[in-house]
């Protein structure tokens, strides 16, 4: 099984790899952190795999909206996705000094428990501040 993380622009080359997946590596579970933008709406389509969106609604770099918008295509397609959407946290909302981290680590376990069978590693995320 094959799933992408992707963080900022990385959450952009995820959301790419996720629904433009290659032969023999179809990615089964993507995770877009602080990533979610209009042009990852736009490539949104049936075969997408479950997502989680992570975001923060005062990232002042990507607009939370994005996220919120990817979420509202994938519901309306009726795929599996989840938002999570937290009101701190700037840019790097899984950041240790953002009070996210937690709560990100732990949904993020469920969610590849769910959709890849196995849980990530301990330090999934490095710090970066």
């Amino acid at each position: 099984s094959v799933g992408v993380y992707g963080y900022s622009v990385g959450g952009r080359y995820s959301t790419t790899a996720a629904m433009k997946p290659t032969k023999g590596a179809e990615v089964k579970a993507a995770v877009i952190c602080a990533g979610g933008t209009s042009a990852g709406v736009k490539q949104i389509n049936s075969g997408a795999p479950p997502t989680l969106l992570i975001h923060a609604e005062d990232d002042g770099v990507v607009n939370y909206k994005g996220s919120v918008d990817m979420q509202a295509k994938f519901k309306e397609m009726g795929l599996k996705s989840e938002l999570v959407l937290f009101k701190k946290g700037g840019h790097n909302p899984i950041s240790g000094s953002s009070g996210n981290r937690d709560e990100f680590e732990a949904k993020t376990k469920v969610f590849l428990e769910k959709y890849l069978g196995v849980a990530p590693p301990p330090a999934l995320v490095e710090e970066v501040e």
